[in-house]
């Protein structure tokens, strides 16, 4: 949200039982969504860290904004390039669309990869 650690936590709040709602509701009518149905479960949890990292800035918490900028950085610049990806390949029918999708898929996990891992192994490359 990048506005407040507040609006982090409210929509966080809100995303992550309606997640939860719509995986379980999914989850019986037709499971081959659930990678789409898990977006706003994912969404909350990415600004439950980002609403840390707010705190831990405004608190100069060093550790906590650490921590929570792995965590959000894992949402924002890996899990969101894979998981896309594999959630329109789950529900695509034909197996040549579904290769073109494998592909993109990898991609963008290797993107991901060179944009998160330095940040988690490296000390303080953040």
């Amino acid at each position: 949200m990048c506005f407040s650690a507040a609006a982090s936590f409210t929509v966080s709040a809100t995303l992550v039982p309606l997640g939860l709602y719509t995986i379980a509701r999914v989850r019986r009518v037709n499971p081959a969504w659930l990678g789409f149905a898990a977006f706003p479960l994912a969404f909350g949890v990415q600004q439950a860290l980002e609403g840390v990292v707010w705190l831990g800035l405004e608190g100069g918490n060093d550790t906590a904004v650490c921590i929570a900028s792995c965590g959000f950085l894992f949402f924002s610049h890996l899990l969101w390039l894979t998981w896309v990806p594999v959630a329109v390949w789950m529900v695509e029918p034909e197996p040549a669309r579904k290769r073109v999708i494998g592909i993109m898929t990898a991609i963008g996990c290797v993107y991901g990869l060179s944009v998160f891992l330095p940040s988690f192994l490296i000390r303080d490359w953040l």
